[in-house]
């Protein structure tokens, strides 16, 4: 009986495993586009993240089986996105065809779980389009403050439209340094936050939601760090580290913050499981 069980269990492996595989051919149009956009000038570095924080959640977080038969709609939704984004040629909607088909393969099999296979959606970049009805006006107020601060230390800086100038070079201000990039990393972060605390899914998007707001604070201080560069004659470190390097700082701080809270979390737990030292003799237990 035991045999036969253990059979059956490496057969429903098997039989998942070629099924991803198969999903991995059939939606290669979407991680074509992802990797040819991160050649782009406008690339979007932070996606990376995703795959790496889902590996992680899945070593971390011991989460049990969960089917639905709901899964067909999801792969439909996947067909349908890639479908139309070639034949639209719109890269940003056959880009979502692959966290759809990651969570409705997930929810086929049973795993990964699907709270935790719904970080594949951070996968997908924000498309830069969606962020012009807030350039250049939300980035020039953003970078306001470090301007100013560091005009009062005594750097040179000005600032025409969103082009900054120091000692005769330049920094200009693109549509995605109002934070929108920013925010989603944090968002992504907090979710990994709820799914650490076991929270519900509404819980989960409580918890994206606010640690995105996080963004408003951080990005003039992302443009400080970016602004006194510049002013030190490194435009290209600025730019790099607006770009590329804050956004894999940021995760690995708040991946830090939120594994040294649950460990503090669980050793405050089993401080609170343990009985209580006897205060007096008459609390010993009897002696032969």
């Amino acid at each position: 009986m035991v045999r036969r069980l253990e059979a059956e269990s490496s057969d429903d492996g098997l039989r998942h495993g070629i099924v991803w595989i198969a999903a991995l051919f059939a939606f290669s149009p979407a991680l074509l586009d992802l990797a040819n956009g991160l050649t782009q000038t406008d690339a979007n570095w932070s996606i990376l993240i995703a795959p790496f924080l889902l590996a992680i959640a899945l070593c971390r977080i011991d989460a049990p089986r969960s089917r639905s038969r709901l899964w067909p709609l999801w792969i439909a939704g996947a067909v349908a996105c890639e479908t139309f984004g070639i034949w639209l040629d719109a890269g940003s909607i056959t880009r979502l065809s692959l966290p759809l088909a990651i969570l409705g393969l997930a929810l086929r099999a049973g795993w990964p779980p699907a709270r935790i296979s719904a970080l594949a959606f951070w996968m997908v970049p924000l498309p830069v389009s969606l962020l012009a009805p807030t350039t250049p006006w939300l980035e020039q107020k953003m970078a306001a403050p470090a301007i100013a601060l560091l005009s009062a230390l005594g750097a040179e800086i000005h600032a025409r439209g969103p082009v900054l100038l120091s000692g005769g070079r330049s920094l200009e201000l693109l549509s995605w340094d109002g934070g929108q990039w920013l925010a989603t990393v944090l968002a992504e972060m907090g979710w990994y936050a709820g799914l650490r605390r076991g929270c519900s899914v509404a819980g989960l998007f409580a918890s994206a939601g606010l640690w995105a707001l996080l963004a408003l604070p951080a990005q003039p201080l992302v443009l400080m760090i970016g602004v006194a560069l510049l002013s030190l004659g490194r435009p290209d470190w600025g730019r790099g580290w607006i770009h590329v390097w804050v956004y894999f700082l940021a995760a690995l701080l708040a991946l830090l913050w939120i594994e040294r809270r649950v460990r503090a979390g669980a050793q405050r737990g089993s401080v609170r499981n343990v009985p209580p030292l006897p205060s007096s003799s008459a609390d010993l237990p009897p002696t032969m």
